[in-house]
């Protein structure tokens, strides 16, 4: 749901190395994140934040805060249609209602996707896979478990079909 997102990108930068973001991922998953992604994640931390550069993104002023996050101007509504417009310039594939069964890894870079469609299962050969959940607000079990016991009077944005399959 990236248009309703604050469009922020956290980064590895001298003040904020690597051994510190991945130590704070660490503690915000309570140590469920998976150690090899979130590591490939990170290495390219710096790489992510340029090349949205390089498609038209501004970010607001750095803040004095090492670990915090940029922002995007604009935030998350303007983030969405430029990546929509660079995904569809660069003819990348978008598969909706797919499940991602296992991504595979070739010197510590992404080879392949194996995904599960409604077509069956089949290997994508990648060197890059975005996996775009769209969160777990259409799961009322999820969101209590995350947010806590007064979340069913939230007022939540997004999708229904947005259960949560992609952070199980």
């Amino acid at each position: 749901n990236t248009a309703f997102c604050g469009g922020a990108l956290r980064r590895v930068s001298k003040d904020y190395p690597e051994t510190r973001y991945f130590a704070d991922i660490m503690k915000v998953s309570q140590g469920e994140a998976d150690k090899v992604l979130t590591r490939i994640t990170i290495r390219n931390s710096r790489r992510a934040k340029a090349s949205l550069s390089r498609l038209g993104i501004r970010w607001t002023a750095p803040n004095s805060n090492p670990g915090r996050a940029d922002s995007v101007v604009g935030r998350g509504a303007t983030l969405a249609p430029t990546l929509r417009k660079a995904v569809k310039k660069a003819k990348i594939p978008i598969l909706y209602g797919t499940r991602v069964l296992d991504v595979s890894l070739f010197n510590n870079s992404v080879a392949s996707v194996k995904v599960e469609t409604s077509n069956g299962t089949k290997t994508i050969p990648c060197k890059a896979v975005v996996v775009s959940t769209g969160g777990f607000q259409g799961n009322r079990k999820l969101v209590t478990q995350y947010i806590g016991k007064g979340a069913h009077r939230l007022v939540l944005r997004g999708y229904k079909q947005s259960t949560g399959d992609g952070h199980r």
